[in-house]
Protein backbone atom coordinates (compact mmCIF):
# COMPACT_ATOMS: atom_id res chain seq x y z
CA UNK A 1 0.00 0.00 0.00
CA UNK A 2 1.40 3.33 -1.01
CA UNK A 3 1.43 5.90 1.75
CA UNK A 4 -1.06 8.65 1.14
CA UNK A 5 -0.25 12.20 2.24
CA UNK A 6 -2.84 14.92 2.78
CA UNK A 7 -3.43 17.44 0.02
CA UNK A 8 -1.76 20.82 0.39
CA UNK A 9 -4.14 23.16 2.16
CA UNK A 10 -3.68 26.08 -0.22
CA UNK A 11 -4.37 23.98 -3.32
CA UNK A 12 -8.15 23.80 -2.89
CA UNK A 13 -10.21 26.07 -5.13
CA UNK A 14 -12.53 28.66 -3.62
CA UNK A 15 -16.28 28.43 -4.00
CA UNK A 16 -18.50 31.55 -4.10
CA UNK A 17 -18.63 33.38 -0.80
CA UNK A 18 -21.86 33.39 1.13
CA UNK A 19 -23.18 33.52 4.66
CA UNK A 20 -22.98 30.15 6.36
CA UNK A 21 -24.52 29.99 9.82
CA UNK A 22 -27.56 27.87 10.62
CA UNK A 23 -29.94 27.65 13.55
CA UNK A 24 -31.49 24.26 14.21
CA UNK A 25 -34.19 23.18 16.61
CA UNK A 26 -33.20 20.53 19.12
CA UNK A 27 -35.04 17.59 20.64
CA UNK A 28 -35.81 16.95 24.28
CA UNK A 29 -32.07 16.87 25.00
CA UNK A 30 -31.75 20.63 24.59
CA UNK A 31 -34.36 23.23 23.78
CA UNK A 32 -32.26 24.78 21.04
CA UNK A 33 -28.91 24.04 19.47
CA UNK A 34 -26.87 26.22 17.16
CA UNK A 35 -24.24 24.48 15.07
CA UNK A 36 -21.53 25.99 12.94
CA UNK A 37 -21.15 24.22 9.60
CA UNK A 38 -18.24 21.79 9.34
CA UNK A 39 -14.99 23.74 9.08
CA UNK A 40 -12.87 21.07 7.52
CA UNK A 41 -12.20 22.16 3.95
CA UNK A 42 -8.39 22.10 4.16
CA UNK A 43 -8.43 24.80 6.83
CA UNK A 44 -10.46 27.28 4.77
CA UNK A 45 -13.04 29.06 6.95
CA UNK A 46 -15.85 31.29 5.72
CA UNK A 47 -17.27 33.93 8.04
CA UNK A 48 -20.45 35.59 6.72
CA UNK A 49 -19.33 37.84 3.82
CA UNK A 50 -15.65 37.32 4.59
CA UNK A 51 -13.44 34.37 3.79
CA UNK A 52 -10.35 33.63 5.83
CA UNK A 53 -7.90 30.98 4.69
CA UNK A 54 -5.31 29.47 6.98
CA UNK A 55 -2.39 27.99 5.08
CA UNK A 56 0.38 26.35 7.06
CA UNK A 57 2.00 24.28 4.32
CA UNK A 58 4.57 24.23 2.83
CA UNK A 59 5.85 27.64 4.00
CA UNK A 60 7.71 27.83 7.33
CA UNK A 61 5.13 30.18 8.85
CA UNK A 62 1.35 30.09 8.98
CA UNK A 63 -0.33 32.53 6.62
CA UNK A 64 -3.84 33.86 7.04
CA UNK A 65 -5.56 35.66 4.19
CA UNK A 66 -8.78 37.65 4.24
CA UNK A 67 -11.11 38.25 1.30
CA UNK A 68 -14.37 40.19 1.19
CA UNK A 69 -17.14 39.68 -1.36
CA UNK A 70 -16.52 43.17 -2.73
CA UNK A 71 -12.82 42.44 -3.30
CA UNK A 72 -13.26 38.97 -4.74
CA UNK A 73 -10.98 37.47 -5.93
CA UNK A 74 -8.33 39.74 -4.39
CA UNK A 75 -6.51 38.56 -1.28
CA UNK A 76 -5.05 40.48 1.63
CA UNK A 77 -2.20 39.06 3.69
CA UNK A 78 -2.85 39.24 7.43
CA UNK A 79 0.30 39.76 9.45
CA UNK A 80 -0.19 37.53 12.50
CA UNK A 81 2.04 37.18 15.54
CA UNK A 82 2.28 35.05 18.66
CA UNK A 83 2.88 31.29 18.74
CA UNK A 84 2.61 30.56 15.01
CA UNK A 85 1.89 26.86 14.20
CA UNK A 86 4.47 24.78 12.37
CA UNK A 87 4.05 24.08 8.66
CA UNK A 88 1.46 21.35 8.04
CA UNK A 89 -1.36 20.05 5.86
CA UNK A 90 -4.45 17.94 6.54
CA UNK A 91 -5.30 19.92 9.68
CA UNK A 92 -8.76 21.18 10.61
CA UNK A 93 -9.82 24.76 11.22
CA UNK A 94 -12.89 25.45 13.38
CA UNK A 95 -14.52 28.84 13.92
CA UNK A 96 -15.80 29.83 17.37
CA UNK A 97 -17.83 32.98 18.13
CA UNK A 98 -17.01 34.42 14.68
CA UNK A 99 -13.66 35.45 16.13
CA UNK A 100 -11.47 32.49 17.09
CA UNK A 101 -9.97 29.96 14.67
CA UNK A 102 -8.92 26.65 16.23
CA UNK A 103 -6.29 24.59 14.38
CA UNK A 104 -5.86 20.94 15.35
CA UNK A 105 -3.57 18.22 14.03
CA UNK A 106 -2.01 18.03 10.59
CA UNK A 107 0.91 16.41 8.81
CA UNK A 108 4.39 17.81 8.02
CA UNK A 109 5.46 15.12 5.56
CA UNK A 110 6.85 12.83 8.25
CA UNK A 111 4.78 13.11 11.42
CA UNK A 112 1.25 13.96 12.51
CA UNK A 113 0.62 16.64 15.12
CA UNK A 114 -1.57 16.46 18.22
CA UNK A 115 -1.24 20.14 19.09
CA UNK A 116 -3.99 22.76 19.21
CA UNK A 117 -3.68 26.44 18.31
CA UNK A 118 -6.12 29.33 18.33
CA UNK A 119 -5.97 32.53 16.30
CA UNK A 120 -7.76 35.65 17.56
CA UNK A 121 -8.99 37.31 14.36
CA UNK A 122 -9.36 40.68 16.11
CA UNK A 123 -5.85 40.87 17.57
CA UNK A 124 -4.32 38.59 14.90
CA UNK A 125 -2.36 36.73 17.56
CA UNK A 126 -1.76 32.98 17.66
CA UNK A 127 -1.71 31.03 20.93
CA UNK A 128 -0.77 27.41 21.55
CA UNK A 129 -3.31 25.79 23.86
CA UNK A 130 -1.99 23.55 26.61
CA UNK A 131 -5.21 21.58 26.88
CA UNK A 132 -5.92 19.10 29.66
CA UNK A 133 -7.87 15.84 29.61
CA UNK A 134 -7.88 13.00 27.07
CA UNK A 135 -6.11 14.66 24.16
CA UNK A 136 -6.55 12.90 20.79
CA UNK A 137 -3.50 11.24 19.28
CA UNK A 138 -1.73 13.03 16.43
CA UNK A 139 -3.60 12.78 13.14
CA UNK A 140 -4.42 14.36 9.79
CA UNK A 141 -7.35 14.26 7.35
CA UNK A 142 -9.77 14.05 10.28
CA UNK A 143 -13.13 15.80 10.68
CA UNK A 144 -14.11 18.70 12.93
CA UNK A 145 -17.36 20.52 13.66
CA UNK A 146 -18.34 23.03 16.35
CA UNK A 147 -21.43 23.33 18.55
CA UNK A 148 -21.76 27.01 19.43
CA UNK A 149 -24.52 26.55 22.01
CA UNK A 150 -22.62 23.91 23.97
CA UNK A 151 -19.30 25.66 23.35
CA UNK A 152 -17.47 22.57 22.11
CA UNK A 153 -15.66 21.20 19.08
CA UNK A 154 -15.90 17.57 17.94
CA UNK A 155 -13.01 15.68 16.29
CA UNK A 156 -13.48 12.32 14.56
CA UNK A 157 -11.27 9.86 12.71
CA UNK A 158 -8.26 10.71 10.59
CA UNK A 159 -4.99 8.85 10.33
CA UNK A 160 -1.54 8.80 11.83
CA UNK A 161 1.57 9.29 9.71
CA UNK A 162 1.24 5.87 8.00
CA UNK A 163 -1.95 6.52 6.08
CA UNK A 164 -4.02 3.39 5.66
CA UNK A 165 -2.22 1.63 8.53
CA UNK A 166 -2.81 4.04 11.42
CA UNK A 167 -6.42 5.09 10.81
CA UNK A 168 -8.51 6.43 13.71
CA UNK A 169 -12.13 5.85 14.76
CA UNK A 170 -12.39 7.74 18.06
CA UNK A 171 -14.64 10.75 18.68
CA UNK A 172 -13.35 13.49 20.97
CA UNK A 173 -14.85 16.68 22.36
CA UNK A 174 -12.96 19.90 23.14
CA UNK A 175 -14.52 22.46 25.49
CA UNK A 176 -13.63 26.03 24.51
CA UNK A 177 -14.23 27.49 27.98
CA UNK A 178 -12.20 25.01 30.04
CA UNK A 179 -9.77 24.15 27.23
CA UNK A 180 -10.09 20.46 28.00
CA UNK A 181 -10.51 17.29 25.93
CA UNK A 182 -12.95 14.45 26.57
CA UNK A 183 -13.25 11.08 24.82
CA UNK A 184 -16.86 10.47 23.74
CA UNK A 185 -16.43 7.11 22.02
CA UNK A 186 -13.46 4.78 21.71
CA UNK A 187 -12.46 2.18 19.10
CA UNK A 188 -13.78 -0.68 21.25
CA UNK A 189 -17.37 0.53 20.90
CA UNK A 190 -19.73 0.15 17.95
CA UNK A 191 -18.35 3.04 15.91
CA UNK A 192 -17.77 3.68 12.20
CA UNK A 193 -14.75 1.81 10.89
CA UNK A 194 -11.38 3.55 11.18
CA UNK A 195 -10.96 5.94 8.27
CA UNK A 196 -9.64 9.28 7.09
CA UNK A 197 -10.78 11.93 4.62
CA UNK A 198 -14.44 11.49 5.63
CA UNK A 199 -17.00 14.27 6.04
CA UNK A 200 -18.86 15.04 9.26
CA UNK A 201 -21.78 17.41 9.75
CA UNK A 202 -23.98 18.30 12.71
CA UNK A 203 -27.76 18.12 12.37
CA UNK A 204 -30.20 18.56 15.25
CA UNK A 205 -28.93 16.28 18.05
CA UNK A 206 -26.52 14.18 16.01
CA UNK A 207 -23.21 14.06 14.18
CA UNK A 208 -23.37 12.39 10.76
CA UNK A 209 -20.27 10.74 9.28
CA UNK A 210 -20.01 9.59 5.66
CA UNK A 211 -17.34 8.46 3.24
CA UNK A 212 -13.60 8.55 3.62
CA UNK A 213 -11.14 5.76 2.96
CA UNK A 214 -9.47 2.89 4.79
CA UNK A 215 -6.48 3.26 2.47
CA UNK A 216 -7.57 0.54 0.06
CA UNK A 217 -11.33 1.06 -0.31
CA UNK A 218 -13.94 3.79 0.07
CA UNK A 219 -16.88 3.00 2.38
CA UNK A 220 -20.29 4.47 1.58
CA UNK A 221 -21.99 3.74 4.90
CA UNK A 222 -23.65 6.52 6.91
CA UNK A 223 -23.32 6.72 10.69
CA UNK A 224 -24.88 9.01 13.29
CA UNK A 225 -23.62 9.80 16.78
CA UNK A 226 -26.47 10.72 19.13
CA UNK A 227 -25.30 13.62 21.30
CA UNK A 228 -27.93 12.82 23.95
CA UNK A 229 -27.35 9.08 24.40
CA UNK A 230 -23.68 9.26 23.36
CA UNK A 231 -24.19 6.21 21.12
CA UNK A 232 -23.39 5.49 17.47
CA UNK A 233 -26.06 4.14 15.14
CA UNK A 234 -26.06 2.98 11.53
CA UNK A 235 -28.23 5.14 9.25
CA UNK A 236 -30.28 3.34 6.61
CA UNK A 237 -30.50 5.51 3.49
CA UNK A 238 -32.42 5.31 0.22
CA UNK A 239 -32.15 6.79 -3.25
CA UNK A 240 -29.08 7.11 -5.45
CA UNK A 241 -26.09 6.31 -3.27
CA UNK A 242 -23.00 8.43 -4.07
CA UNK A 243 -19.91 6.49 -5.05
CA UNK A 244 -17.19 6.17 -2.43
CA UNK A 245 -14.82 9.10 -2.06
CA UNK A 246 -12.60 10.97 0.38
CA UNK A 247 -11.43 14.56 1.00
CA UNK A 248 -14.80 15.76 -0.24
CA UNK A 249 -15.38 17.90 2.87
Amino acid sequence: LKHDTPAVACSASLSPLRSVRGTLLGSNCRARRVFSPPRVVDARTRVAQRCRAVSTYPTPQAHVSSMTAEQYPCWEFLDCGGDVPQSRSGHTCALHKNRYLYIFGGFDGSNCFDDLYVLDLDTRQWRKIEAVGERPAGRASHSAVTDELAGVMYIFGGSGSHFGYTNKRDLCEFCFETESWRLLSNPLEDTPSARYGQSMVAYQEGLFVWGGTHGTNYPTDMHRFDLCSKQWEYVVTSGDLPCGRYRHQ
